[in-house]
């Protein structure tokens, strides 16, 4: 087998706005330096400063006719929560799952053997650990072409839209939405986040097709003004990102509201009332969330907030059938 050089692994990394070349390693970043001097600023998360650390949706996104990959990723702990994997994809098909469960920082021996014939393979880096590249290895005569996507998306939101807490990252419903759409997806949602229109930096350098937003439970937990955080967001928002189209997604239902005594209204109020400042705005169309991902209890973790690899499944289905149905890609 060969080792990669950088330069060609960094052709085909997606989902970053930053790639670092550091202590023979490839650290990747979603967030604009902008961005990460504002998290290191502010006192309105928890733990954010790390949690932007975190390779949430970061691909590499190739085609070759190689039969072998190897991969060494080195990761670090991002996030409170303990799922660090990796899934190796050949034509939008899992081929690979590896990776540790806990609490520690450590390597990911990545192997995956495929069918001959060119192919196209996608490599979903954890989505709640920080992934840096070490080491990609393909067959010695193999050949290389990084993968083109024919449209780009943006992913605005809380910890649901960053990935927790599925065990395999390709499952969560940003990159099951991307893998449908054949877009390059950049995650820019970040674990307890809520409606803050100073997390947009302005000078991005990313221009998408289709910015997905899903904000409103945190705001609603924690007793923040929804709409008048809901109209200062979606007014920054709409001139940033004014060239695209905006789809703004209701919270999906929760099993904790009988115990939240801290909230202003009651939780099937917070869509309704987002949808009537979304209606303020021209270029912004609203799905209900709310169904998305059934009641039951084994569509989540034990929070009943969180959806596990099933509920994820399942909200990645029943949104792409929404897209469709709109027809809003």
């Amino acid at each position: 087998m060969k080792i990669i050089d950088f330069e060609t692994i960094k052709s085909c990394i997606k989902g970053t706005q930053r790639v670092i070349e550091k202590d023979d390693k490839l650290l990747l970043r979603r967030f604009t330096e902008k961005q990460e001097e504002y998290f290191e600023q502010t006192l309105n998360y928890v733990n954010k400063p790390l949690k932007a650390k975190a390779s949430s949706s970061m691909v590499l996104d190739f085609n070759s006719n190689t039969q072998n990959l190897e991969m060494i990723l080195d990761t670090t702990i991002a996030t409170t929560r303990d799922k660090c994997y990796v899934d190796v994809y050949a034509d939008n098909k899992l081929v690979s799952h590896c990776g540790y469960l806990g609490f520690r920082d450590g390597n990911i021996v990545v192997k995956a053997q495929f069918d001959s014939g060119e192919k196209h393979i996608t490599v979903y880096l954890p989505n709640l650990f920080d992934g840096q590249i070490v080491s990609v290895k393909l067959d010695k005569n193999a050949s290389f072409k990084p993968y083109q996507n024919k449209r780009k998306f943006l992913f605005l939101g809380d910890s649901i839209t960053q990935g927790y807490v599925a065990e395999y990252p390709s499952l969560t419903y940003v990159n099951a939405v991307a893998r449908e759409f054949d877009a390059l997806a950049l995650n820019n949602a970040i674990g307890g986040a809520y409606f803050w229109a100073d997390d947009l930096d302005e000078n991005i350098d990313f221009k998408p097709d289709v910015v997905f937003v899903a904000y409103g439970t945190n705001d609603w937990a924690h007793g923040y003004d929804i709409e008048q955080n809901a109209t200062e967001y979606f007014e920054k928002l709409t001139k940033v990102f004014g060239y695209s189209k905006i789809i703004y997604i209701t919270p999906i239902w929760r099993g904790d509201v009988a115990t939240r005594e801290d909230a202003k209204i009651n939780f099937e109020s917070v869509g309704p009332l987002i949808k009537k400042v979304c209606a303020k705005f021209e270029n912004i169309s609203v799905i209900d969330g709310y169904n998305l991902v059934g009641s039951e209890k084994d569509n989540f973790i034990l929070d009943y907030l969180h959806p596990n690899d099933k509920g994820f499944m399942e909200y990645s289905k029943n949104l792409i059938d929404k897209l469709k149905e709109k027809k809003l890609i």
